[in-house]
């Protein structure tokens, strides 16, 4: 497995809201794709139908990415434009040990989310629902690791739960702080 390996742009999403700068994204956003593989997730994003996107896509062999980082995918409102978004193939009622059945996934998740913590300034911190209500109310340099989950309990635009209560997070920020050392 080579997490490093470039991410492939085979697919393009069709949805985003247009150009960032580097300065605005302050959380890294952790999806699951509701499918099996990263390539079946990239494939649907180029569907005017898909109605969302994301930064990339990943499972246990592959990442692909389908908007670039300095483009606004459509991933969890309100954190569109200040989040960079990771989907991760796997389904929201996995159980821990499901997930932990993939653990190329998380791992591969985890190496491109320090990625983004170094060049943008996040910190390597997962943010409940209330530390993100309230980090995103300051508008200024702050951020972290949050889950659509959280952004849906947090702001209510939407009701979507992933990646899951049996998403190891704990396992997700060893990895991503492991890869910051």
């Amino acid at each position: 497995m080579n997490i490093q390996a470039e991410c492939l742009t085979t697919y393009r999403a069709i949805h985003s809201s247009g150009p960032r700068t580097a300065r605005l994204i302050r959380y890294v956003v952790l999806h699951d794709t509701e499918g099996p593989t990263a390539q079946g997730a990239a494939e649907y994003f180029t569907a005017p139908e898909s109605g969302g996107s994301s930064n990339l896509v990943v499972d246990d062999n592959d990442c692909f990415r389908v908007l670039d980082d300095l483009v606004i995918p459509w991933g969890a409102p309100p954190l569109n434009t200040s989040g960079f978004h990771i989907e991760q193939a796997g389904y929201a009622a996995w159980s821990r040990a499901q997930w932990l059945e993939h653990s190329p996934t998380i791992t591969r998740a985890a190496f491109k989310a320090s990625l983004r913590c170094k060049w943008y300034s996040i910190p390597p911190r997962v943010l409940n629902v209330a530390q993100l209500r309230a980090d995103f109310a300051q508008h200024q340099p702050g951020g972290g690791i949050v889950t659509h989950a959280t952004i849906s309990a947090a702001f209510a635009e939407s009701t979507h739960t992933d990646p899951g209560h049996g998403y190891p997070i704990d396992v997700f920020l060893s990895r991503l702080q492991g890869f910051l050392t």
